[in-house]
């Protein structure tokens, strides 16, 4: 004798509120969980709007390093040559963003990357000393790039070149007052006999330019007799240092 399904397997039941308390509560735990889907809702917003800013900026600072390039280049090979280390300089500080989008950038690792893309290591006629202290996405941007620079000019005619030679970069937090402390870096190459200044280009109008008016930092370039000494101070703000 066949039996009627439904009789014989009834849906689950529905708890059903006993009291006015119990359909209270039910009712504030539906407006909490509402609210916290909002929440997510509007996070993944202002998520997609970040991301779209940062490829915006980035595109744009990835036309200007080419064009720049291309005003200070030489021929077709120079060119290609120096916008490749560029765009890698950039690059690195971008993936760091990716991965630690709020710790901000470690200033060591930062000039450790620069230098070990330039085939330098630590060690190997190289000191780098220093307190940690982590950059934000800009400064760091312009930071790799001129590391970057002083590196590739390090390797081809400074202290990274010469037998002997040594390059020393330190940074230093200082407080003079007046409202926040500098972040003071210098970057000094001994052991360079009769060094002479390079052409100017794209490293130059980073440390002429670019660095006071973006960071507003204090830059100081000396030849001396037995090598370069970089100086490169800037102002230690929520701008330019994560917390």
């Amino acid at each position: 004798m066949r039996t009627n399904d439904a009789a014989s397997n009834p849906a689950p039941a529905v708890p059903i509120p006993a009291t006015e308390d119990a359909l209270r509560r039910e009712c504030d735990t539906l407006r909490e969980e509402a609210a916290a889907l909002r929440r997510e809702l509007e996070r993944v917003g202002e998520d997609r709007a970040a991301l779209q800013h940062r490829i915006r900026n980035s595109l744009g600072a990835i036309r200007s390093i080419a064009r720049r390039t291309a005003v200070t280049s030489t021929d077709l090979d120079d060119y290609a040559a120096h916008l490749d280390g560029r765009i890698g300089a950039f690059a690195r500080v971008q993936a760091a963003v990716i991965r630690e989008p709020t710790a901000g950038l470690d200033l060591a690792q930062l000039v450790a990357d620069e230098l070990l893309s330039c085939s330098a290591r630590e060690g190997e006629g190289v000191l780098i000393e220093g307190p940690e202290i982590r950059l934000r996405s800009k400064p760091a941007e312009t930071l790799a790039l001129t590391v970057h620079e002083l590196a590739t000019n390090a390797v081809k005619y400074g202290a990274l070149a010469c037998p002997g030679g040594q390059l020393t970069v330190t940074w230093r937090a200082e407080d003079p007052g007046g409202g926040h402390p500098w972040l003071i870096l210098d970057w000094i190459e001994a052991g360079v006999p009769d060094p002479k200044p390079s052409r100017r280009g794209f490293g130059t109008d980073l440390l002429e330019k670019t660095l006071p008016y973006d960071l507003k930092a204090e830059v100081s370039l000396v030849f001396g007799t037995n090598g370069v000494r970089c100086t490169i101070a800037l102002p230690m703000t929520a701008q330019t240092v994560a917390a």
